[in-house]
C-alpha cells in the first residue's frame, strides 16, 4: 500500500453532473449499499460501516429519482479516504471526480490533510488521485490481524 496526499488544496469540481443525478451525503439507510459495494464486506462489516456514515464525513451521488446513490466515498476510522465506489453503469461518467472532490473539501475545510491508502495493484485509483494532486508520500505495509475467541 502506498500514502498519498495532496499538495495543495484541491479545488472544487467544474465536472456537471449528468442529467438526474445530485450530489449530497450518505445516511444511515445507505449502509445496505456501501456494504454490497465493499470488497472487503463481511456479516460483521455492517455495523462498522454504520458508525463511519454515522460519525464521519462522506460524499455521494444520488439518483434523483429513487435517491439511492449511484457512486460514493467517505473517512475511514483512521482518517484516511476509502470505501469509494461507483456502480458499474454509471463509470467513466466523471462522477466519481466530483465525489473525491467533494470529500476531500470537507477534508481540507476541516483543517486536516486528506489522505488514501492505495493497493499497489489498484493503478486506476493512482491515476485518479494523482490527476486530483496527491503525490505518493510513503510506502507501507496495512495488515488486518483478525482474533477467533477462544471457547
Amino acid at each position: 500500500m502506498c500514502v498519498y496526499s495532496p499538495t495543495h488544496k484541491v479545488k472544487p469540481s467544474k465536472s456537471k453532473l449528468p442529467k438526474g443525478l445530485k450530489t449530497g451525503k450518505l445516511n444511515a439507510t445507505h449502509v445496505q449499499y456501501v456494504t454490497a459495494g465493499w470488497k472487503f464486506s463481511t456479516p460483521y462489516a455492517v455495523s462498522t460501516l454504520l458508525r463511519n456514515i454515522e460519525v464521519f464525513p462522506s460524499a455521494a451521488i444520488f439518483n434523483e429519482v429513487d435517491s439511492l446513490p449511484v457512486s460514493w466515498a467517505m473517512l475511514k476510522a483512521h482518517g484516511g479516504i476509502g470505501l469509494e465506489h461507483t456502480l458499474p453503469e454509471y463509470r467513466k461518467k466523471s462522477i466519481e471526480k466530483v465525489v473525491l472532490r467533494e470529500l476531500i473539501e470537507q477534508v481540507q475545510q476541516s483543517g486536516d490533510t486528506p489522505y488514501v491508502l492505495i493497493e499497489e495493484e489498484n493503478d486506476p485509483a493512482f491515476k485518479a488521485y494523482k490527476k486530483l494532486g496527491f503525490v505518493d508520500e510513503a510506502k507501507c505495509v496495512l495488515m488486518w490481524l483478525k482474533f477467533n475467541k477462544r471457547t
